[in-house]
């Protein structure tokens, strides 16, 4: 379970990004409503049952055009396989046409759009401000967390890449026969001393080199791989 200050900083910064989505929200609505009012949507929607039928039925029926053919019933075979195929042809047609011709109609009703848009437009970066702010915001809560913060799990993976998965203080694994040490990732100001969970403050030590250095951890043994590093890390 979160700590309470990580979820208020999740609900200040959504409660800031709800009413921008809504203006890029009502963008997307009135343009919906323009291309489902146009002639061109209301043709098109006549012929646009493709959903309906899937493309096994297609092979099906084109299968039963054949059979007929094969029997030498050419006339009804011909006639249904002709059938089948403007059928397929004419979903084929009506598929590619949909995207260019709603697009044509968007921009033919641009000026109707232009004050959606320009709301839009600001409402967008205003989102790439508030999501700057609280990348910022969940960065600090978390350097500043007198315990383990919800991405721990992310900061341990990058000391340990940072560190070349070695032990900072023995080198381990390197010169060493035996692979029989886990590698934590440890405080080097401790958190109960005033320390930070910044990535500075963070190093890559061997559960042997863990435990001489810092008492608190003197108990330490080596640790299942099944099990989570959280504990020591």
């Amino acid at each position: 379970m979160k700590a309470p200050i990580f979820e208020n900083v999740k609900k200040k910064y959504r409660a800031l990004e709800e009413p921008h989505k809504k203006i890029i929200n009502d963008l997307d609505n009135e343009r919906k409503d323009i291309w489902e009012n146009s002639i061109e949507y209301l043709i098109l929607s006549k012929f646009d049952i493709l959903p309906t039928i899937g493309i096994k039925d297609y092979f099906t029926l084109v299968t039963i055009a054949l059979f007929f053919v094969a029997f030498d019933l050419n006339l009804i075979g011909l006639i249904l396989f002709g059938v089948i195929t403007i059928y397929v042809l004419l979903l084929i047609v009506v598929h590619f046409l949909k995207t260019p011709l709603k697009n044509q109609v968007i921009r033919r009703n641009e000026p109707q759009l232009l004050p959606y848009i320009q709301k839009a437009d600001r409402s967008k970066n205003s989102l790439e401000k508030i999501n700057q702010d609280y990348t910022a915001a969940w960065e600090g809560a978390c350097e500043t967390y007198e315990s383990y913060p919800p991405d721990w799990n992310d900061r341990r993976e990058q000391v340990l890449f940072r560190d070349g998965y070695k032990c900072t203080k023995c080198g381990y694994p390197d010169g060493f026969k035996r692979k029989s040490r886990d590698l934590h990732v440890h405080h080097i100001v401790p958190l109960y001393k005033g320390g930070s969970n910044s990535l500075k403050n963070l190093t890559t030590l061997c559960h042997i080199c863990h435990r001489n250095i810092d008492k608190k951890h003197s108990r330490i043994r080596k640790i299942s791989k099944k099990k989570h590093y959280k504990k020591y890390s």
